[in-house]
């Protein structure tokens, strides 16, 4: 069975960052899962301001 996940920013960050919840990320990109994936365009700009942008604190 073939499931489809539409990730987001957030999402998409769990992916390298470790928060609540990244191991379901990683989980559901594992590519052995053959999960389809999708993302919207404006999604690499968010991902590349988030690691490219210094954190508050």
């Amino acid at each position: 069975m073939v499931n489809a996940y539409f990730l987001d920013t957030s999402a998409l960050v769990k992916r390298y960052v470790p928060e609540i919840g990244s191991e379901w990320i990683l989980s559901i990109t594992d590519p052995a899962r053959d999960n389809d994936l999708a993302i919207s365009q404006i999604t690499w700009v968010e991902v590349t301001q988030r690691f490219c942008t210094p954190s508050a604190g």
